[in-house]
């Protein structure tokens, strides 16, 4: 079995410049853990999880107002907490 099997063709994916909120909703909306950052050609650049995106968002015990936390929120990008060492492998690999 190769890769190219078990891999998706339709890519989801955001720009570094995407507020962490909206790549929260269509992380949610699109039912999916993990989403890629590409520039505006298409070249990978790293990849968010949901995990990043959970570690990264404010205590509920915060003291700040939640307009407070929605400004800071809009300033984080994914470019700020993306992974950029990507590991990939070419759809023909062997799949294991």
């Amino acid at each position: 079995m190769t890769v190219r099997e078990l891999m998706t063709g339709a890519l989801i994916t955001a720009t570094p410049e995407t507020p962490v909120l909206d790549a929260r909703s269509l992380m949610q909306k699109e039912r999916i853990r993990h989403l890629l950052v590409t520039d505006k050609k298409g070249e990978l650049l790293g990849i968010v999880t949901d995990r990043d995106i959970r570690l990264n968002l404010p205590s509920q015990a915060t003291s700040l107002s939640v307009w407070e936390i929605n400004h800071l929120l809009m300033r984080l990008t994914l470019d700020k907490l993306m992974t950029r060492s990507v590991i990939t492998v070419g759809p023909d690999r062997e799949a294991r």
